[in-house]
């Protein structure tokens, strides 16, 4: 607008823009507009104007008055999430379920419920809005119950129930019950990553989700008085440090707690107005930050050690900070060596989530700031996703079991990245193995129709605990089944249909297992076997050629696994894979070979 042709007869600009507004538009307004004003915001601050909702043709009438000095049209922005469900291809319209549209996945996923085991939940968060959502389920049967600052109103058609657990069975008794009445569990990995064995949530009935990168980072850089720049990434979006270079401070004397920054151990003398180097290890990410402030830094450079890895992970610091990490559990599986763990990776680095406004992005209650969302990562971010899709796997084959829901996201899984090479391994940037990435990240696409699934119900997990040598009182405190007795139990815990394969030689120069699969693709399927081994073994199957005549026929595979003479004395571990094939599908079991305990 032009301002200055204001006429005092307005108390205020926006009463001028109203009626320039409302007398522009008296020759283009219906009926129905006329019970709307089209006036959505006046500015009178940064410039003088304002919005307002208007079509073609009152936009050429109101550019004929002479107090409009322009008009310009608003860009329409779309609603956005994470970066995840276009990653995984999930917003993808075509050939995501083979033989129906998205539509028809979109209504089948209507009677699909997941549940979301946490310390609590934000039920006013947007990420809870319910609108577009369709009825409840009618076989729900949970509760929305009132708790601390918890209403039974908060409860939604998105959030549909709500229940708080002070006492309860352990993980391993809980998701038993779970799996044996048909309910599927996802848990995850941890993230002492990457030392070894460092696994959490291992029952064999659960599965196991380890975290891995997206195709996206939040840059920053670190710019050094000597010319070299390193890159990092950041969250941070406050003031900055100005345009003249600071000092940079990196602690590493005999006391090896002051490069981590650790509370109370940097000298404020040293580090008020610098930048300070930490090292990663002990306290969390961004507790290393508040540390850095209170001792008067004005920015930290959080760097990886040689044992964490090359991962970058960026944190809501409350002062500028560039970050290096890697976090994600691994295997071998200490509890239990021939039940390779863990099963599947998942997006889990800087991941879009909703927030509590209860607590401020930095975790910690000496941060004040509040938000609705913020970037974390963890296998915790990672175990959502196989949840979701999980469900999509439910909604689209409602008569699977859980076992043949993780068979189909683990035999589908991808090993290589888009550049065609094998994953890499944060920690240190090799190539990864399973006891990093199980059977690797999961492929909805292909996971929606595996082709071949392997499966197994609760009493095969209660032969399997049996071999583990389990009294018949443990194995009823797990199961809640009383009269086990163990009469019939595998030989070998690695007996039991599980989707991957983990050998343990020991003494041994043989070890053999059977497996089942059943077809649940085409009829008159026939697959072809592929072993890939390490140069330290063989692998042998018999039959080497599967043929299915009808939907959910089974066929039994036995392998053989031969250990070359002297190997043991020289080789510790190895990996290698096999896959039943043709040409819709590949069923890919990935092999973890071990001479040792580690």
């Amino acid at each position: 607008m032009k301002h200055h042709k204001k006429s005092s007869v307005y108390p205020t600009h926006s009463d001028w823009y109203n009626t320039t507004l409302l007398q522009s538009l008296t020759l283009t307004t219906t009926d129905s507009d006329s019970k709307s004003n089209p006036l959505l915001y006046s500015y009178t601050t940064s410039y003088k104007g304002f919005a307002a909702s208007l079509n073609d043709e009152q936009v050429e009438e109101l550019l004929k008055s002479e107090d409009v000095l322009k008009v310009y049209e608003d860009t329409v922005y779309q609603l956005h999430t994470t970066r995840t469900p276009e990653f995984l291809g999930l917003e993808k319209e075509t050939k995501l379920w083979e033989g129906h549209t998205a539509q028809d996945l979109n209504q089948a996923s209507h009677d699909v419920i997941i549940g979301v085991l946490d310390t609590g939940v934000w039920p006013e968060s947007s990420s809870f809005d319910d609108a577009g959502m369709p009825e409840i389920p009618a076989r729900w049967r949970g509760e929305c119950e009132t708790g601390p600052d918890f209403s039974t109103k908060m409860c939604n058609k998105k959030l549909i129930g709500a229940r708080s657990f002070s006492r309860g069975d352990t993980i391993i008794v809980g998701t038993f019950a779970a799996v044996e009445r048909g309910i599927f569990v996802s848990c995850s990995a941890g993230n002492s990553g990457p030392q070894k064995a460092s696994l959490a949530n291992m029952a064999l009935w659960i599965m196991t989700v380890g975290a891995g990168t997206l195709d996206r980072d939040f840059l920053a850089y670190a710019s050094l008085g000597n010319k070299k720049r390193f890159s990092g990434v950041s969250l941070y979006n406050g003031k900055g440090m100005g345009n003249e270079p600071v000092g940079l401070v990196y602690n590493k004397g005999l006391n090896q707690s002051s490069s981590i920054c650790l509370p109370g151990l940097l000298e404020p003398g040293l580090v008020r107005g610098k930048v300070v180097v930490c090292d990663h290890g002990i306290n969390a990410h961004m507790g290393k930050g508040k540390v850095v402030c209170d001792a008067g830094g004005v920015g930290m450079i959080l760097a990886n050690t040689t044992t964490s890895g090359e991962e970058l992970v960026a944190d809501s610091h409350l002062l500028p900070a560039v970050a290096w990490a890697a976090f994600s559990s691994r295997g071998p599986n200490m509890v239990t060596r021939q039940i390779l763990k863990p099963d599947v990776i998942g997006p889990g680095v800087n991941i879009l989530v909703g927030w509590s406004e209860a607590i401020g992005p930095f975790g910690l209650s000496d941060d004040t700031r509040k938000t609705q969302f913020n970037i974390m990562s963890g296998t915790s971010m990672s175990c959502p996703h196989i949840s979701g899709l999980a469900a999509l796997l439910k909604a689209a084959h409602p008569g699977w079991s859980p076992s043949a829901i993780k068979s189909a996201l683990m035999t589908t899984a991808y090993v290589h990245d888009n550049t065609k090479f094998p994953l890499r391994d944060a920690a240190g940037g090799a190539f990864s193995n399973p006891w990093a990435h199980g059977a690797c990240h999961m492929n909805p696409h292909k996971a929606l129709s595996p082709g071949l699934v392997y499966d197994a119900i609760a009493w095969d997990y209660v032969k399997f605990l049996c071999s583990l040598e389990y009294t018949p009182e443990h194995i009823q405190l797990i199961t809640k089944r009383h009269g086990v007795n163990c009469t019939k139990k595998f030989s070998d815990p690695g007996q039991l249909n599980y989707p991957s394969f983990s050998i343990l030689f020991g003494g041994k120069r043989v070890v053999r297992y059977t497996r089942v699969l059943i077809n649940v693709g085409e009829t008159g399927s026939i697959y072809n076997v592929t072993v890939d081994a390490p140069s330290t073994m063989t692998i042998k199957v018999k039959p080497t050629r599967l043929v299915f005549e009808k939907v959910g026929e089974r066929q039994r595979y036995t392998v053989t696994f031969v250990s070359k003479r002297g190997v043991g004395d020289s080789a510790r571990y190895g990996f290698g894979s096999i896959m039943w094939s043709n040409a819709q599908h590949q069923v890919r079991s990935p092999v973890a070979f071990s001479w040792t305990l580690l």
